[in-house]
């Protein structure tokens, strides 16, 4: 396990968890509603960007190794033990670990990639300016 990854990924879980639809699938009040409560109460959403940047990596996980992203899901979206979680899936409480193994290395991949491409994107934003 990468602690920087688990760190980033017990974060992304809590706030996943906590959204708007509260992993349901449907919101909890209308658009419309949500705004006019916020507006009226002058309250804005905390936008978690690095939650969000977590979101994308676990999207993007799932397009590229389909397994992994599942026992990420299972693993820190799901309540119950290691076993549990590794039967629900199918698999050993071990291979469950490697696969979460696996996911770590391959988001920490992508999260560099990431922000090299954010940097390469700055530095042309100042050579165009």
């Amino acid at each position: 396990m990468i602690d920087y990854v688990n760190h980033r990924l017990v974060c992304w879980a809590e706030w996943a968890i906590r959204r708007d639809d509260g992993a349901l699938g449907f919101p909890r009040q209308s658009h419309y509603t949500k705004a006019v409560l916020s507006h009226t109460r002058g309250n804005i959403e905390e936008i978690n960007e690095q939650a969000m940047e977590m979101e994308r990596a676990v999207l993007a996980l799932g397009r590229a190794r389909a397994q992994l992203r599942a026992a990420v899901m299972e693993f820190y979206r799901k309540s119950g033990s290691a076993e549990y979680k590794a039967r629900r899936l199918g698999i050993h409480r071990d291979t469950l670990y490697a696969r979460i193994h696996q996911a770590h290395v391959w988001m920490m991949e992508w999260l560099q990639d990431q922000s090299e491409v954010e940097c390469a994107a700055r530095v042309r934003y100042r050579t165009a300016a």
